[in-house]
């Protein structure tokens, strides 16, 4: 098997905007670690996918990946993935905190165990993670947390408030640890989706009623997120910064971002 280069940990992997992220990443020569809960073992019981499904069709291209069942709901699942991350590959060089969860329901019958739920997921898997990446990154003067935000930190979206909470202080996460690291090499960027991709999440959202009336934007897909995730990398102008999605895909191609 040959040597990993550098090693890009992907949460959320299975699906969607994850798996289109992996295999991007993978495409440009980075290991993947691939994380979520889906697994052969213990697929989900809505929607199709694993992260054992996505390794093998990038070890089919002839590329390194690595499958890690984990959920970032348990206090030790960061933990469990950067152990096996350091185990298997020896480094991290990117992170991508894809993973989120977002229960639909009132505010006023929203219960405990989903509010804890999304706070781990959303928010303090993204912060645990960081901060077992981010010293070999500051250490080596190189590497990247791309925190995977959302409108929803800036619009009321009703029956959503754990995601809407938990994604504003991602942005604010992202900001201070980015304010504490600049200068080192490593950065923290967030990307802000702030128009809705074409996902099997997404679908689900729209079934419960979510944004119902906001439309799909055609010209944005899963593997053009990708691409911008990608592009973000490595870029200490960014560092600290959040940046909506449609924003910096017109600056891959027009020059940097203004704001």
């Amino acid at each position: 098997m040959k040597a990993p280069g550098r090693v890009a940990v992907i949460t959320g992997a299975a699906r969607g905007l994850g798996r289109a992220t992996a295999v991007r990443f993978a495409d440009a020569g980075y290991a993947v670690v691939l994380a979520a809960r889906s697994t052969e073992e213990s697929p989900h019981p809505m929607f199709q996918g694993t992260v054992d499904d996505v390794q093998a069709e990038l070890e089919r291209e002839g590329h390194l990946a690595h499958a890690v069942g984990v959920d970032l709901a348990d206090p030790d699942g960061p933990g469990a993935l950067y152990d096996e991350t350091i185990r298997r590959f020896g480094r991290c060089d990117v992170l991508v905190n894809n993973a989120a969860y977002s229960p639909v329901e009132p505010f006023l019958s929203m219960s405990p165990s989903k509010w804890k739920a999304a706070l781990m997921v959303n928010l303090w898997g993204p912060a645990a993670l960081s901060r077992l990446v981010l010293p070999g990154m500051v250490d080596r003067g190189s590497g990247t947390v791309i925190n995977v935000g959302s409108g929803a930190a800036i619009e009321n979206i009703p029956s959503t408030a754990p995601y809407c909470v938990t994604k504003a202080a991602l942005e604010r996460l992202t900001e201070t640890v980015g304010a504490e690291i600049a200068g080192s090499g490593a950065t923290v960027v967030c990307i802000r989706i702030a128009e809705r991709i074409a996902t099997e999440s997404d679908l689900m959202m729209r079934s419960k009623g979510v944004s119902k009336d906001q439309a799909i934007v055609d010209s944005t897909t899963p593997a053009q997120f990708a691409d911008v995730v990608l592009w973000a990398v490595a870029r200490e102008d960014l560092n600290g910064r959040t940046l909506p999605l449609d924003q910096v895909r017109r600056a891959t191609t027009s020059g940097p971002v203004t704001s």
